[in-house]
This record gives structure tokens, sequence and C-alpha cells, in this order.
């Protein structure tokens, strides 16, 4: 009977422990993994005068990390405290923490072809994601309201 109650307790506590992925809204997840758009990319690239032969191929490699934005998304949550995205989600700190992951994903990339385009510095870096991520802002903004 004892082992009953046991397998009961632990099947109760695996349904109720929702993952830190489970407790973000789809659009916050969806961001993550959409948020570098071709024409986006290309329009900040060429803000930042990034060299436009390297347009696409800085893309194809954006389309590909962007698969690991959630895993990183996680990471920098996890090392915060309290952690905004579990076990209650915190919208405005996680979206610190989406700006993070998505501004490290971007300058992972863009420093990769540093040596292909000597333009490409920090400055690069942070010019061509503030513009992306004002202009994705709208997308952002109401994710943010769909929280509330």
């Amino acid at each position: 009977m004892k082992i009953f109650f046991q397998s009961i307790i632990i099947v109760i506590f695996t349904a109720l422990n929702i993952s830190a992925a489970d407790m973000q809204p789809a659009c916050y997840r969806q961001l993550q993994t959409t948020f570098f758009e071709q024409n986006l990319v290309a329009e900040a690239l060429n803000a930042s005068r990034v060299d436009r032969a390297l347009w696409q191929p800085i893309y194809r490699d954006l389309q590909r990390e962007s698969f690991a934005v959630p895993k990183l998304v996680q990471n920098f949550a996890r090392s915060r405290n309290p952690n905004p995205l579990s076990p209650i989600f915190m919208p405005e700190a996680a979206f610190e923490v989406l700006q993070q992951a998505l501004s490290t994903t971007l300058g992972n990339v863009l420093f990769r072809y540093r040596t292909l385009n000597y333009t490409i510095n920090q400055t690069t870096v942070d010019g061509a994601f503030r513009y992306m991520w004002q202009r994705q802002f709208p997308k952002l903004k109401s994710c943010a309201d769909m929280m509330q």
C-alpha cells in the first residue's frame, strides 16, 4: 500500500512539474526561432554596411543557429535569480533574456565573417541587432500584451 501511494505521489508530481519551456507563451517560443527574418536581416546588414556578398551566408547561418536559441534562452534564464521562465513566467525579465540570447546569436554569426569583412565589429553587431529589435517591436509588444 505504501508503494502504491508513493507511486501516486510520483505521478502527480510528474504531472505538475511543468518544464520552463511549457510555461513560456507560444508567441515567446516562436520569437526565439523566427526572429531573424530574411528581409529584416538584409536591411540590418545593409544599414550596418556589411558587404552584400555576405548577406545570404549570414542569413543561412542565422537560420541554423536559431534552433539553438531556445537552449540559450534557458541557459541565460537559469543563470538569473529568480529564473524569469520558471516556475512563474516573468515577461519583462523574460524579454531581457530573449534579447540577450538573440543578440549573442547574431554576434556569434557575424564574428565568423569578420576576416572577410573588416567592418564587422561589436558596433556592427549592436547596430544590426538594435535595428532588428526595433523593427520586430510590434511582434514583441503584441506577444507581451498577450501575456498580461
